[in-house]
């Protein structure tokens, strides 16, 4: 787990987890410099969102260490929750 979000660059692999154990798969676009909060670009039609470190995502490295669940996800956004279905 990263810890600080400081530590994370534009171009790194991640995996957000939120509070409800939903996995959030993506490359880093932009962090602040105060890591308060990341803008992540995720594949296919999924659009760049902003996380907030306050709302109390966790973020890893995808270098093997996790593995997103497959199947309906979803993140939350300042509270509203949007859901797809990452299975082709």
């Amino acid at each position: 787990m990263v810890a600080n979000w400081r530590e994370l660059t534009p171009g790194d692999t991640v995996v957000l987890i939120a509070r409800n154990k939903d996995c959030i798969e993506g490359t880093i676009d932009a962090v602040t410099k105060d890591g308060a909060f990341l803008w992540l670009r995720q594949e296919g039609f999924r659009p760049r969102c902003v996380f907030y470190h306050s709302d109390g995502y966790k973020a890893s490295w995808t270098r093997g260490r996790h593995k997103p669940r497959r199947g309906p996800q979803s993140y939350c956004y300042r509270g509203v929750k949007t859901t797809w279905n990452s299975n082709p």
